[in-house]
């Protein structure tokens, strides 16, 4: 199962009264599947991803960067993500909206490591396997 992510579809096999049925099925996350339009924005591992503020950017002197807007029991939450935290970087890419970072993460195998700016302004940075 480690080798699946959410969106992922697979077939089992099983055997009910001396028969093999196949069964189709598509993995999903806990609450929303990644990429799915929620709330203005994107899920993504618990989180709700929308375009960070202009105001915001310039609060923190950033080009860009990607707005952790809610967060929920997740991937996200567990890793150290925090509500209000501006997502710079995924996987050594830049991200400006919550489709760049769905783009960074599409590639990766085993982990996805983000940085950014905590709401407080500190740089952060963390990571979780897939």
């Amino acid at each position: 199962l480690s080798q699946f992510r959410p969106g992922d579809k697979a077939t089992i096999k099983v055997i009910r009264d001396g028969k093999l049925l196949e069964i189709p099925l598509t993995f999903i996350d806990t609450g929303h599947v990644n990429g799915e339009a929620v709330e203005g924005g994107l899920a993504f591992y618990g989180a709700v991803l929308t375009t960070a503020p202009e105001d915001v950017l310039r609060k923190y002197s950033l080009k860009g960067g990607v707005l952790v807007s809610s967060l929920e029991k997740g991937k996200m939450k567990d890793a150290g993500a925090q509500k209000g935290m501006i997502i710079c970087y995924v996987n050594d890419e830049p991200v400006s909206t919550p489709q760049d970072v769905m783009n960074a993460v599409k590639n990766s195998k085993r982990a996805v490591y983000v940085e950014g700016v905590t709401p407080g302004g500190v740089a952060t940075f963390f990571g979780f396997a897939l």
